[in-house]
């Protein structure tokens, strides 16, 4: 088993200790092709959210008392590899500033700190984010969703 992989078991067992927190209380964006694929799966309720600079995304609205429509009992319905960007690479995020991306660790993980041990975890996940973002969101989609999180930068950590 690589190190990469043991990592990942790693931070599988963490995110099964939390029950799926990052699953509630925020709006989850979607880029459209995540909406498309996502909808073959499931009907799911979805929410325009726009963001401070105008800019409007499909997303699931688990903000307002709600939680993500894929999250049951056990965690995540979804298999790993079809999970919207933003779960899979949780809790490695992004801002886009003026078409510059960063990546980040966020603060809202319970776990951050045993996740920032994760060197190989958190390295493979951004460059599989940076490869993902490249060639399936769009540069509004990008810029949208970098605005969003502009707004918690305090609670993030540069990579």
């Amino acid at each position: 088993m690589s190190s990469y992989e043991s990592e990942a078991l790693v931070l599988a067992g963490l995110c099964q200790r939390c029950g799926g927190r990052c699953c509630a209380g925020h709006y989850i964006l979607l880029s459209k092709s995540e909406c498309r694929r996502l909808s073959d799966y499931m009907d799911f309720p979805r929410k325009k959210i726009d963001s401070p600079t105008g800019c409007a995304m499909e997303g699931i609205d688990a903000l307002h008392g709600g939680k993500c429509p894929f999250l049951g009992v056990y965690g995540c319905v979804l298999s790993a590899r079809s999970r919207p960007l933003v779960c899979r690479m949780f809790p490695v995020t992004y801002t886009c500033d003026a078409g510059v991306v960063r990546f980040h660790l966020s603060k809202k993980c319970p776990h951050i700190d045993s996740v920032k041990r994760l060197t190989k975890w958190v390295a493979e996940t951004r460059r599989e984010a940076e490869e993902e973002l490249r060639k399936d969101w769009t540069g509004k989609e990008l810029r949208c969703f970098g605005n969003y999180l502009k707004k918690d930068a305090d609670e993030l950590i540069d990579l």
